[in-house]
């Protein structure tokens, strides 16, 4: 969708609408809804980024590959190529929200230090 808007129009805006239609111009408004974050635009950053996508992608798709591998392996220990797919179980977590004796006991002096880390999206 593309906006036109008149010569006219564009004088009687406000300070406010004119910075909006000059980001939504440029295609950098979905920006706005971003002000905590600081905009890095160096050549590495960038190339950075455009890797960690791809390689985001990437991982997609081995999953997807992976499934297929299970599925051909059938249930059964096997060997594909140079890959061996086999099949192993591990014990379930323990629910502790689930033992009545816990409801009582304030578990948080237990809890471990909180830890800082970053998201990346």
């Amino acid at each position: 969708m593309t906006a036109k808007i008149h010569r006219f129009e564009l004088d009687e805006m406000t300070e406010q609408e004119r910075e909006f239609y000059n980001l939504y111009k440029t295609d950098v408004s979905k920006n706005l809804t971003h002000e905590r974050f600081e905009i890095i635009t160096d050549e590495e950053a960038l190339q950075a980024a455009q890797s960690y996508k791809n390689i985001q992608y990437l991982i997609k798709e081995q999953e997807r590959l992976r499934q297929i591998l299970i599925k051909k392996a059938n249930g059964k220990n096997c060997m594909i190529g140079d890959l061996t797919i086999e099949k192993r179980s591990r014990q379930g977590a323990i629910d502790y929200k689930s033992i009545p004796e816990l409801f009582f006991i304030d578990l948080e002096k237990y809890r471990k230090d909180s830890f800082e880390y970053y998201e990346i999206r």
